[in-house]
């Protein structure tokens, strides 16, 4: 299963920076850290500020990987360490950045 990703970039003028991501690989690092596998450079994002992973099933969790900022899920905080299920249209708010799952 593949794990499809859409980073919407918000900017103060309004305008945004679309991206689309395509992994094969059981866990997706996103973060700021260069060997993180969605790379967003910006101060309010952590290190490593979370985690895709493939469960039991093939079903996909997001887990925040104990940001600073925290991680919202569909407008919800994300409790750290805590695998939430994903589903396709999930709109997971890192700092200034949206990722959506599966979608374009």
């Amino acid at each position: 299963m593949v794990i499809e990703l859409t980073v919407q970039q918000r900017s103060a003028d309004g305008t945004a920076e679309v991206y689309h991501y395509a992994f094969e690989q059981d866990e997706v690092l996103v973060g700021r850290d260069e060997a993180a596998d969605v790379r967003l450079p910006h101060p309010a994002i952590s290190q490593v500020h979370l985690r895709l992973q493939r469960g039991d099933g093939e079903v996909l969790h997001a887990v925040d990987a104990g940001s600073t900022n925290g991680t919202l899920l569909d407008g919800e905080p994300l409790a750290a360490s805590c695998p939430a299920p994903l589903g396709a249209g999930s709109r997971l708010t890192v700092g200034p950045f949206t990722l959506i799952v599966g979608g374009r």
